[in-house]
C-alpha cells in the first residue's frame, strides 16, 4: 500500500497500514494528538454478541473511512514515536545512511499482523488474548467471549486477522447489530456516543498487537 509522509516531530503519532496480505512500514500524520494501541474485526453480517445499548454508538466520518479500509483487507494501526530518540525527519531525509537508520528504528516500533514466508498476513488472536484486550477497554469477560464467538467464522479459534478486519468493517455496514455495537462501545472510551478516528485505531491496534503467528503444523 502507498505510504503517507513521515512526521517531522518525534512526538507525533505514527500510523502504519498493511493491506492485501502485505505489511508496510510505518507512515505518519498528526491526525490526532494521542498515542495508542489497537485492532479488531468480524463478518459482514456477524451474529449477535452482546445486548445492545439503549443508545446506539455511531462512527464519525473519519472512523467510517477506517472501517471501509478494513473491508478492503487493510490493517491500520497507530503508535507513538515519543521516547524513541529520533531526530526530526527533515534533519535526516537528505542523508541516506541517517535516513536508513531512522526507518529501521521506526519500523521496529510498527504494530502489524505477523506475516508468512510469502508476505501474507496470517496473524491470529487467541480467545484468552482477546479477553485481555476487551477487559483493558472496560469490557467484561462475558462480553469478550460472546464477541469472540460472533466474530469467528465456523466457530474458528483462534480468530484470524481477516476475521478481525471483517468485524471492523461491519461496524459501518451493519452498525446496529449486537456485535458491532459491542465493538463500538469498547472503542467509545470517552462515552460521547461517537467513535473518533483515534478511538477506532486504538482498539484496532491493541487487537493487532495481540495477534501471534500460527503454530507450525510440523
Amino acid at each position: 500500500m502507498a505510504l503517507s509522509s513521515i512526521g517531522s516531530n518525534p512526538g507525533e503519532n505514527v500510523y502504519s497500514q498493511a493491506g492485501k496480505g502485505q505489511s508496510s512500514p510505518a507512515a505518519s500524520s498528526a491526525l490526532d494528538a494521542s498515542a495508542g494501541v489497537a485492532a479488531a474485526s468480524s463478518q459482514a453480517s456477524p451474529a449477535d454478541a452482546a445486548p445492545q445499548p439503549s443508545t446506539q454508538v455511531t462512527l464519525s466520518p473519519e472512523a467510517k473511512s477506517l472501517a471501509a479500509l478494513s473491508s478492503d483487507d487493510v490493517t491500520m494501526t497507530q503508535g507513538s514515536i515519543a521516547g524513541l530518540g529520533l531526530p526530526s525527519f527533515s534533519s535526516v531525509r537528505d542523508n541516506p545512511a541517517d535516513l536508513a537508520s531512522y526507518f529501521r528504528t521506526l519500523n521496529s516500533e510498527t504494530v502489524a499482523p505477523p506475516t508468512n514466508a510469502e508476505g501474507k498476513q496470517d496473524g491470529q488472536i487467541s480467545e484468552a488474548a482477546f479477553e485481555q484486550v476487551v477487559e483493558q477497554f472496560g469490557g467484561s469477560k462475558t462480553q469478550a467471549d460472546q464477541l469472540f464467538g460472533a466474530l469467528g467464522v465456523d466457530d474458528s479459534n483462534p480468530l484470524t486477522n481477516t476475521e478481525l478486519l471483517q468485524g471492523l468493517a461491519a461496524t459501518a455496514t451493519d452498525s446496529s447489530s449486537a456485535s458491532s455495537q459491542s465493538l463500538l462501545t469498547l472503542m467509545d472510551q470517552n462515552g460521547d456516543g461517537s467513535v473518533s478516528q483515534t478511538e477506532f485505531l486504538t482498539l484496532e491496534t491493541a487487537l493487532v498487537a495481540a495477534e501471534k503467528a500460527p503454530k507450525s503444523s510440523s
